[in-house]
């Protein structure tokens, strides 16, 4: 992702994100914060991406969207290996995997593959 696009799209992101914050729409907010996490880990950014990813979890959780909660737990741990902090990293993404295997979601074998490359 260039800087120019992704100016854009954090731009677009950060109004859609007004909208949804003024309706009250909290799946949307989530949505967004995930989105905007996704973004800066394109940049190479991991430590804003973990930021946005924990804003969206906290969100997930409380509306109790499991897929959206093992989402953000799989891209902070993508962030977090980003940073050296393996450990955590593998911890964040075996918790993904439990929610992606109770949910049947197809990325609990992308999930598994990670671990596999990570040694876990």
């Amino acid at each position: 992702m260039n800087l120019n696009n992704a100016q854009l799209a954090i731009g677009a992101n950060e109004e859609a994100l007004k909208i949804f914050q003024e309706i009250g729409n909290k799946r949307g907010i989530a949505n967004i914060l995930c989105n905007m996490g996704q973004i800066y880990s394109k940049l190479n950014q991991p430590g804003k991406a973990i930021e946005y990813s924990e804003q969206a979890l906290k969100i997930s959780r409380d509306i109790c969207d499991k897929r959206a909660e093992g989402n953000n737990l799989l891209n902070m741990s993508l962030s977090l290996e980003k940073l050296g902090q393996q450990e955590k990293a593998i911890s964040l993404a075996q918790s993904a995997l439990m929610i992606f295997e109770q949910i049947e979601c197809p990325h609990a074998e992308a999930v598994r593959q990670k671990l596999a490359e990570w040694g876990a």
